[in-house]
Parts: structure tokens; sequence; C-alpha cells
């Protein structure tokens, strides 16, 4: 309820007596640990109120820290009976244009502000709890990892789908959630930063393979690119310059870093554009502040995790990805597999 507090402080300095977050928006997981379809009403002079469906109301009386209470008929007049705030706060990154001009209409006379860069800014820092998640889901994907990589070694995963197809099995057999579906490219495939697994066999080349799982509503972000066959000098010489990239970038994220100065030394470093952004925040959703690119205005902050991910994409592509906490004492890997070019040799 801590987060819920600091919440409560950040509507009152913005002059916003309540909040309302509608149907799957994480921020109701964040601030209830309950993420099926709901509504959150968070006040800043009442205690939160959760609406749930009937069908929801059993586990969600299990799993919310806020004592749910069942839908009721008429949304729209509950809400106009219940809320008498003259500013209400929305979501705005959440919720469509038309339930947006929806909630408008049902409120006429009051001031509607947007909250998502509240709740961003909110979700950026994590708390211990947080972090003993995270800090999970990060050794269950490394675990995984090693268990596709062995697969893969002993032949018995020959093509793409395969190999992504394993790494999904592996996550809901340990009664966990995937954070998004695996991105696995190899050969001329790894060309493209999110290509979609194809039935094929895996390809002479780089193989890239990005996974991540979910414990506890807490996502988990890895990529790392192994090889199918034997790399030649030059294809060693290139991983392994990504590879002291990626480390270098890991040490230079501090505390009150600026992204966009991160990312601008990841360009210089790689001697080329990078396509997509250098890394990004995760938490509940497996993309969130901060934003670590070019026009960033984010700081790094101590009780971040983001990721730092340096790519390449020509002929083919070379992808090093972790998981990062950062402290008073400087980042600390999460993600443990080792990054060193390992060779499938067929």
């Amino acid at each position: 309820m801590l987060k819920l507090h600091e919440f409560k402080k950040e509507l009152k300095k913005s002059n916003i007596q309540t909040a309302i977050f509608f149907g799957n928006d994480p921020n109701i997981k964040y601030f209830s640990n309950f993420g099926d379809f709901s509504c959150l009403i968070i006040s800043t002079n009442n205690p939160p109120k959760i609406l749930v469906p009937e069908m929801n109301l059993a586990i969600a009386k299990k799993e919310s820290n806020i004592q749910p209470t069942k839908w009721p008929k008429d949304i729209t007049k509950y809400l106009n009976q219940n809320i008498t705030s003259k500013t209400i706060g929305l979501n705005k990154n959440s919720i469509t244009l038309n339930q947006y001009k929806g909630i408008k209409k049902a409120f006429k006379n009051k001031k509607i502000k947007d909250v998502s860069q509240l709740t961003n800014k909110l979700r950026s820092t994590k708390t211990a709890e947080e972090v003993q998640k995270i800090s999970y889901a990060c050794k269950i994907t490394d675990k995984i990892f090693k268990k596709t990589l062995n697969q893969i070694k002993k032949r018995k995963l020959k093509t793409e789908t395969d190999v992504s197809s394993f790494i999904v099995h592996e996550t809901l057999q340990k009664g966990l959630e995937l954070a998004f579906d695996p991105i696995v490219a190899s050969g001329q495939n790894s060309k493209y930063p999110h290509h979609k697994p194809m039935n094929t066999k895996l390809k002479k080349g780089f193989c890239l393979i990005d996974m991540g799982v979910k414990y506890k509503g807490y996502c988990s972000d890895m990529s790392r690119t192994i090889y199918i066959g034997k790399p030649t000098k030059e294809e060693f010489k290139i991983y392994n310059h990504i590879l002291t990239v990626q480390k270098t970038l890991i040490k230079n994220s501090r505390i009150n870093k600026k992204c966009n100065q991160l990312f601008k030394e990841a360009e210089e470093l790689l001697k080329q554009k990078l396509i997509h952004g250098l890394g990004h925040g995760l938490g509940i959703d497996i993309h969130e502040a901060p934003s670590i690119k070019e026009k960033s205005k984010e700081t790094l902050k101590e009780n971040t995790i983001f990721t730092i991910e340096p790519g390449i994409y020509n002929k083919q592509g070379i992808r090093i990805e972790d998981t990062i906490l950062l402290t008073k004492k400087g980042p600390k890997i999460l993600t443990k597999t080792k990054k060193r070019l390992i060779k499938i040799i067929k």
C-alpha cells in the first residue's frame, strides 16, 4: 500500500481529487494486486474502491489488497452518484477514444486530467518486493534458456518454432506466464529485430533468442545471440565488439544518468545508428518508464529496473540484452546467463 499512499500525495500535488482506472489497465494490478477486468477508484480523502464483475469476485477477494465491491448494474450511474470530486484523473494511455468521450459525457461538469505521467513516474522505481519478484523471474528465465540451449545442442529442437514452443512450454510448466512471445531468429532472419519464429530449420549463422517470463505479475527480459555452425574470425570480432559495448553501457548506467546520454554513448561505441531503443524499464508491463532513447527526457533513478540491449542488424543481427537493477553501489545484472558466443556445431 506504500505506492498507493505515494500516488495519493501526487494526486494532491496535481489538484486531482479522484483517479479512475478501467478494464485491464496495468495500474489496477499495480495498486490492488488484482489484474482481471475491474474499475479502481482512488480518492485523496477516502479509502480506495475496486469494482469487480460477479464472476471474478471470489478470486478478487483472495488476491486484491483492496476489499472488492460487486460491479454495479449501471457503472455510469454509480460513478455519478459516488464521485463528487471536481477534478477526475484518467490514464489516457489505457482508454479508447470512445471510452474517453463516454467518460466526458458522464462527467459533464467535471475537469478531466491525465495521470499517466504520475503513474509512469511512480512505477519506474521499484519496492523491495517488486525487486524480489523481478529477480526471481530473471532466475527462471536463465534456467529456461539453459535448458533450451541444451535441447538445441542435442538436436531435439531443429526449427525456430521448435525453440519458441519449447520456451513457451517450459514457462507454462512452471506455472508462469510469458512476458511476451519469444523471438527466435536464425541466419538472415536475425537482421529483423522483432522477427516471428518460422517453421524452418535453424539456419547457419547468428541465432537471436529474446525471451522473458512473468512471476506474480512481474516481467523479466533477456536476449542472447548464439551461433549455428562455425563462425568466422570476423563474425567473432563483431560479436565481441557488441558484447564489449553492452558491458561498457551497463557500467556507465549510474543514478541520475540521462537516458538520452546513455543512448548517445551507445551509438558512439557501436559507430552506427541504433534502429531501436537502447533499453526500457520493465515491471508489470514489459515496457515501462524509463525509455532509453535518443529523445528521452528521463533519467535513471535508484531502484530503477531496466534493460540494456545494444544490437546491430546488417546481413545478420546480433543483440545482447540483460535486465539491470540500479542500486546505490551501481548496476546489478539480474539475468545471469553467460554472454560468451556459444557455437552449435552441426
